[in-house]
């Protein structure tokens, strides 16, 4: 990829979310993200591209030109005029939803995001999140339960041997959304009282087959 160069005026923010001014600021943006270093040096700010291995990076000099250099080097073009080519018209004039696509990647602001993230994004969102550093929504996705579920579950528990495919628990959300668990699924055993806690906490619903049953 291509550096591209730029300087704090490129972000396109307000002064007063920035707790330091000039060279703090200009190596932070040109720095690997941090969320502690996120966090001293910015308030209510988060402008960022998290890449298809679930990294987070600065969204400089932007969104779209990030995206860009990076589309660039994924299908193997050699200019701007090339990727131009590539992107369909009824994304000519917002191209931000063609570029995630094509890079796999997402850009996240800090109340919103674009893109189709991927279980492993969704878990950096969620870091993000649990940082009070995003406050927009996160998709759920079967996958995500999963992680949740696992995430809810206290310490001293054992895994579920992996005995088939045949269903080893079905997951109900709300009453409203149900999915089974297999048994070649990489899924923790809740206790009874974990049980108990997921469905009062999160009005998660956990159903276990007994080895018998499989």
């Amino acid at each position: 990829m291509s550096e591209c160069n730029y300087n704090v005026k490129d972000v396109g923010v307000t002064a007063d979310i920035f707790k330091y001014e000039g060279d703090i600021i200009d190596r932070t943006l040109h720095s690997p993200f941090d969320i502690e270093t996120h966090k001293k040096v910015f308030t209510n700010y988060l402008e960022v591209i998290i890449d298809e291995a679930g990294v987070v990076h600065y969204a400089v000099p932007s969104h779209q030109e990030w995206l860009i250099n990076k589309a660039i080097v994924v299908l193997g073009l050699s200019s701007r005029e090339e990727l131009c080519d590539e992107c369909p018209d009824e994304y000519a004039l917002s191209p931000m939803k063609w570029l995630t696509e094509v890079t796999g990647c997402v850009s996240v602001w800090d109340d919103h995001f674009i893109g189709n993230p991927t279980t492993k994004q969704i878990k950096t969102m969620r870091e993000l999140k649990n940082a009070s550093i995003y406050r927009g929504d996160i998709p759920l996705t079967k996958d995500v339960m999963v992680e949740l579920l696992k995430d809810s579950l206290y310490p001293g528990i054992t895994h579920t041997p992996i005995l088939s495919n045949k269903t080893i628990a079905t997951i109900s959300i709300c009453g409203c959304i149900h999915f089974d668990i297999k048994g070649d699924m990489d899924f923790i055993k809740p206790t009874p009282e974990q049980i108990k806690n997921l469905h009062d906490l999160f009005c998660i619903d956990v159903k276990l087959n007994t080895e018998e049953e499989i």
